[in-house]
């Protein structure tokens, strides 16, 4: 009997350390396993980090948009600087202009053309990026109309392209003056420069194959029936225009869909640039690039 009770003893012995180090175990293991409310409190902190580091990449990428929208603007000359890929050569070259700019001009009858405006620089920046895809819209027989040129900022650019390209830059009254001085500075010889008022007819019919315009859709000044007028009035049948525009709220409509409504009646497409197409830097929310052409069946 003796025997057996000691047996006994040492298998229950047993069985409790047993017991004991399950419990222990269980219990290790109840204390790492997290509460479902501290579980939550987790995921909202990760959510949280997260958010933060979105919203911290946000706040650069705001800063570095005002540096570059602000570099320049108070400057009497303002520095271009781009580069460009020849067809058949794939080495980018570097494309640089420099135009005087001159500060309020609509005070002294120069008019509001007399700066580079942030649309104008968006599509410089545009067409650069464009030619160094691949994608060249200044070949050697376009012709090539800068419509509201300004300082002729990118009507400069496209001549640079392409030097047998021919460039007519376009605006009225003393910005003109601006304008030439601009084409002298940076000896581009291949850019005419007229006096040319939207839809008058005077530079003729379907005569340019690609049209650029930057920043000329502004109701507050001037209507956008006649640069639509104009649009169409010069484009072929075959051409682009490429379109930058900085949107400003208008009590009266949307200017965006403004245009677009005006540019359908005259069967033209309005087709907005995406934002991959744009250069990494020079962009904005309220910054656009559209490329109008005729409609085709």
């Amino acid at each position: 009997m003796s025997e057996f009770t000691d047996t006994g003893e040492r298998v229950a012995s047993q069985t409790a350390e047993t017991t004991t180090a399950t419990a222990a175990l269980a219990a290790e293991d109840t204390r790492k396993a997290k509460h479902p409310v501290a579980l939550a409190f987790q995921q909202i902190s990760l959510r949280s980090s997260s958010a933060a580091h979105s919203t911290t990449s946000n706040v650069q990428s705001r800063i570095m948009e005002l540096a570059w929208r602000q570099k320049y603007s108070q400057a009497s000359a303002y520095p271009f600087e781009g580069g460009m890929r020849v067809p058949g050569d794939d080495a980018v070259r570097p494309v640089n202009i420099t135009v005087e700019q001159k500060q309020c001009g609509e005070q002294d009858g120069t008019g509001t053309g007399a700066v580079v405006w942030n649309a104008a620089h968006v599509l410089a920046s545009f067409l650069c990026k464009e030619s160094q895809r691949g994608t060249n819209h200044i070949l050697p027989s376009s012709r090539v109309c800068d419509l509201g040129c300004g300082t002729g900022l990118t009507g400069l650019l496209a001549a640079k392209f392409c030097t047998e390209a021919t460039v007519m830059c376009t605006d009225i009254g003393p910005v003109l003056e601006l304008t030439l001085r601009n084409v002298a500075t940076n000896s581009i010889p291949n850019v005419a420069v007229s006096e040319y008022w939207w839809g008058s007819g005077t530079l003729g019919k379907s005569c340019f194959d690609v049209i650029l315009i930057a920043d000329c859709i502004l109701p507050k000044l001037y209507p956008i029936s006649p640069l639509v007028e104009a649009l169409d009035e010069l484009l072929s049948d075959s051409g682009v225009c490429f379109v930058s525009y900085e949107h400003r709220v208008w009590w009266e409509y949307d200017p965006r869909e403004k245009f677009r409504e005006l540019c359908e009646g005259k069967g033209l497409v309005v087709e907005r640039i995406t934002e991959d197409r744009l250069d990494d830097l020079y962009r904005g929310d309220d910054l656009y690039v559209w490329a109008v052409k005729r409609y085709t069946k």
